[in-house]
């Protein structure tokens, strides 16, 4: 296993390679992948866009590539550390910041909507804070889902 900024690679031995590239290809479209391109030793996907946090790790794919080269698995993934993840994070972090300039321009400037905005002003500091780590552990879940998918193939 590598990973460097975005991508995972990593090489597993299988007996049977052209049939854990079947395996991993359905264990992907189940969770909505698109075949990209598709031969008996290759397989390219393509994943769907999150819409919430609470879907399967394995989502944080934005593409895959695995190649089955006499008994040798060879997996390219592309983690998307700043794409998909990334914009729900940055959604959470746009509406306060969208609800504090509607409450200053709607209330004006009195203590009341002062205090409201320092409120929302907080959580965005918050997010930005905690964007990081989130990312990070997603990431994390991610490549432990994947890992797990491609060492239980064939099993």
């Amino acid at each position: 296993m590598m990973l460097d900024g975005q991508s995972y690679r990593g090489r597993f031995e299988h007996k049977e390679p052209k049939k854990a590239v079947n395996e991993i290809e359905r264990s992907l479209e189940q969770l909505r992948f698109r075949r990209e391109k598709r031969s008996d030793y290759l397989l390219s996907m393509k994943g769907p866009d999150m819409r919430s946090t609470k879907q399967p790790a394995l989502l944080g794919i934005t593409s895959i590539d695995v190649h089955a080269d006499s008994g040798i698995l060879k997996v390219d993934a592309c983690i998307s550390e700043q794409g998909k993840l990334l914009r729900l994070v940055l959604a959470l972090i746009f509406v306060p910041a969208v609800i504090t300039t509607l409450v200053l321009s709607v209330l004006g400037y009195d203590f009341v909507s002062m205090v409201v905005a320092l409120v929302l002003l907080v959580n965005i500091v918050i997010w930005l804070m905690l964007t990081p780590l989130f990312v990070g552990l997603h990431r994390k879940h991610t490549v432990r889902e994947l890992e797990a998918l491609l060492g239980n193939v064939g099993k």
